[in-house]
């Protein structure tokens, strides 16, 4: 008896880490209640804040045991659960995203930061989702529309499948992401 349920739970705990591969649309989810939004003052369009940033977790049994965190600009913006939405307005210009694994039993797992340029009135949608049993969670851009210009002294280049920011005399190059074709 007692090795049964040694093995329940920790097969419960290994599923617990894992993601759902259910996608849940905007509509569907709920959102992130007020006690785990860290910047709330990001939660309106504000005064210098006129780009949008929406995260949608997946929603599912599996992966509801951990709680996601997400950084803005290395910032802790809000935690986020299964099923859950949340939409942040930002400055236009450059922004570091990431996803990290702070509560429940998958604590202390990093995803890979994502860098964005968003230009006036931009609006980007990030899905939170585990690509693989055993695979780090991450951010996959879902949506995106471009607003107004790109921020003074930011150029984006998608056509050639690469981001280059220049910014105040230094350059970067971030690849994006493409299907295979």
């Amino acid at each position: 008896m007692t090795a049964r349920l040694v093995t329940a739970v920790l097969a419960l705990a290994v599923a617990g880490c894992a993601t759902s591969t259910v996608a849940i649309s905007l509509e569907a989810s709920k959102p992130v209640p007020e006690d785990r939004i860290y910047q709330r003052e990001l939660t309106g369009p504000g005064a210098g804040r006129t780009a949008k940033l929406t995260f949608l977790r997946d929603a599912g049994a599996l992966g509801s045991a951990c709680t996601h965190l997400i950084l803005v600009d290395e910032k802790l913006a809000f935690g986020i659960r299964s099923g859950e939405r949340q939409t942040l307005y930002v400055a236009p210009g450059p922004h570091t995203l990431e996803l990290q694994i702070a509560g429940g039993l998958c604590a202390g797992l990093l995803s890979t930061p994502v860098e964005t340029v968003l230009g006036d009135g931009a609006e980007e949608t990030y899905r939170i989702l585990k690509p693989s049993l055993g695979a780090r969670p991450r951010l996959m851009k879902v949506g995106a529309t471009p607003g107004g210009a790109a921020p003074s002294g930011a150029v984006t280049l998608e056509a050639l499948g690469a981001r280059l920011l220049h910014r105040n005399g230094a350059v970067a190059i971030w690849a994006l992401s493409r299907p295979a074709k």
